[in-house]
């Protein structure tokens, strides 16, 4: 089970393409045997916490515009490898266990202020800006905490 941001570029409301050059640099170092079949990134952090990122399009002529972070762990190395690809490549997080128009557990992440104009006008009212690892880690507090109690409801469930 694992805690799910999703992070995109958009262009005037659109998908739009990413630097794909800079999230690839970032996930080479920390992913010894480059990606899957599925384009699926396994990254150890310094700390030996882990992280998974789905990333289509990085090795390959297709073009990049979001990727997949899958966490089944948190800590402040794993919350500031989030925030590096997406500040380096102008991506806005999406928090799946947020709320589209709940400030203090929001859905969308920004970590431009530029990036609100950019947004399509149906992902929700109350965007959050992100201005570190630290306050990206603050922005998933709630969520984290309802999905720890989630996980733990389900492990325990199946004991």
């Amino acid at each position: 089970m694992s805690f799910d941001l999703y992070l995109f570029r958009f262009k005037a409301g659109e998908g739009a393409t990413a630097d794909k050059k800079v999230v690839l640099s970032l996930l080479q170092q920390h992913c010894k045997d480059g990606c899957d079949k599925f384009a699926t990134y396994s990254a150890t952090l310094p700390d030996n916490s882990h992280i998974e990122v789905r990333a289509k399009g990085l090795e390959s002529d297709e073009i990049f515009s979001s990727c997949f972070c899958s966490l089944r762990s948190f800590s402040p190395a794993v919350i500031r490898f989030v925030y590096d690809i997406a500040k380096a490549a102008d991506l806005v997080i999406f928090n799946a266990q947020g709320m589209a128009d709940d400030a203090s557990n929001p859905m969308v992440i920004l970590t431009e202020e530029a990036q609100a104009r950019e947004l399509p006008k149906d992902v929700g009212s109350h965007p959050a800006l992100c201005s570190s690892p630290e306050h990206l880690g603050q922005l998933l507090g709630i969520g984290i905490g309802t999905w720890a109690g989630h996980r733990d409801q389900v492990v325990e469930a199946h004991r």
